[in-house]
């Protein structure tokens, strides 16, 4: 009896534990807003996520999942997961894949696709990764010239590759290339669906200490509203009359947070000591806020504002580092 009861006090304790824990952390970190759609799930995990379009009613593909070799940028890698996709939304959630590249491409007789493959990097394992825009559009060869205003090119590894010219309007993942010289259609044709899209990590990451041991805190992402006069994209100074500005990537906040802000969650990513971070090309062009909290612990410093700018130098921020105590 006395062993029996010392058991449902231990497991109240636990329940209890857990929930202060849970409740602590909503209290923290806003709930999701109603106009923002981000796919986060209370606490995040590893994701893959897109949109399949194009396929008759009742089709279906594959997509093959392939990791390359170390420097590899041409040829097929080793496939590693498949699934199968109809039109719409599809995602595969908590992946176990080791750092490295990888190469996503769809597998689907009777069609050609487009962008031919997409490729993006897992970086470290203690970075959570997101990349939720594998979007693929697919077609029948016999439609092309219906639907795109050309014919399609032929694969690279024919002798001759026309110059490609793209229909003003339509709708393409890459950049289109220069129209050729007026003269005339001979020769062109429709080349995007030869392209490889490579996706740049993006998103934050930091250093976490103090936790007790087998101690995780929770990392919430917060969507800040765009402050007036501040840019949050990359490219162009500064003009002289300082009409606008770029913000800092990271500041650290020293005020107590004010919790009657309604922003809405991006993330929660639970992390233990030592480094954390998110990739998620998504959060580019935004500010955000960034707080942890853990169960018992103080911390400092209490929040982040992080900016993740979007450009053609896309980058991890880091130094969001969080230091629990007492």
């Amino acid at each position: 009896m006395k062993l029996a009861k010392w058991l449902s006090v231990a497991l109240a304790a636990v329940a209890l534990a857990l929930l202060t824990s849970l409740v602590a952390t909503r209290a923290l970190a806003p709930r999701p807003g109603p106009n923002h759609s981000s796919g986060a799930e209370p606490f995040s995990s590893n994701l893959l996520s897109g949109t399949v379009t194009g396929l008759d009613p009742g089709d279906s593909v594959r997509l093959l999942l392939e990791e390359l070799t170390e420097g590899q940028r041409e040829g097929r890698g080793e496939i590693v997961q498949r699934l199968d996709v109809i039109n719409g939304r599809w995602q595969q959630a908590d992946l176990a894949l080791p750092p490295g590249y990888y190469r996503l491409v769809p597998e689907g007789e009777g069609y050609v696709h487009v962008p031919h493959s997409v490729v993006f990097q897992i970086l470290e394992e203690s970075v959570i990764w997101r990349y939720t825009d594998l979007d693929f559009e697919f077609l029948h060869p016999a439609d092309a010239v219906a639907r795109l205003g050309l014919p399609l090119c032929p694969d690279p590894s024919s002798p001759v590759v026309p110059v490609t010219a793209v229909p003003e309007g339509t709708p393409s993942p890459t950049p289109q290339p220069e129209s050729a010289p007026s003269g005339g259609p001979d020769g062109l044709c429709y080349a995007n669906h030869l392209a490889d899209v490579r996706l740049v990590p993006a998103g934050l990451q930091g250093r976490i200490s103090g936790l007790h041991e087998g101690q995780v805190a929770t990392i919430s992402l917060c969507a800040l509203p765009p402050v007036p006069g501040e840019r949050y994209g990359q490219g162009e100074p500064p003009p002289a009359d300082g009409s606008w500005t770029y913000p800092p990537e990271v500041s650290q906040l020293v005020e107590p947070l004010d919790r009657t802000h309604d922003w809405p969650l991006i993330a929660a990513l639970r992390v233990g000591n030592g480094h954390w971070g998110l990739v998620d090309p998504s959060l580019v062009g935004n500010k955000y806020l960034v707080v942890a909290d853990a169960l018992g612990l103080t911390v400092q410093p209490p929040a982040y504002e992080v900016v993740v700018f979007a450009g053609k130098a896309l980058g991890l921020p880091g130094g969001v580092d969080f230091v629990f105590g007492p």
